[in-house]
């Protein structure tokens, strides 16, 4: 009898690790579905860091004026730039226009998620 309720515990958990994983599935999908590339005047840039579930993640905050709150996660950093380099980088061409990949879903804090910029020139 201890043999069958293991069972079936054992059922309903690999049940719901299986939605969770279709579920973080679908989302990834969606984000990188609705991926556009939008130019933005970029006017602050700020390094944060968020605990979540025991973890810390950092990402890049980018305001800008035509695209409202950006959220850099994780991109490809043009040119080998990690996240700390290009927040230099950002933060030294304030009121310049660029590039970047900007995602559908919402990082929350109004932040929508964004792959970064497409490149270190900026757009006239």
């Amino acid at each position: 009898m201890g043999r069958r309720k293991s069972s079936v515990a054992g059922n309903i958990t690999a049940v719901i690790a299986l939605m969770i994983v279709i579920t973080v599935a679908v989302a990834l999908y969606i984000n990188d579905r609705d991926a556009t590339y939008k130019v933005c005047t970029v006017s602050s840039v700020e390094m944060v860091s968020e605990p979540s579930g025991g973890v810390t993640s950092m990402f890049l905050r980018v305001e800008t004026e035509e695209c409202g709150s950006l959220g850099i996660t994780n991109m490809t950093m043009p040119e080998g730039m990690n996240k700390a380099g290009l927040a230099e980088f950002l933060e030294a061409n304030i009121g310049k226009k660029f590039e970047f990949e900007v995602k559908g879903l919402s990082l929350g804090n109004d932040a929508r998620d964004s792959g970064g910029i497409t490149s270190t020139t900026p757009v006239e």
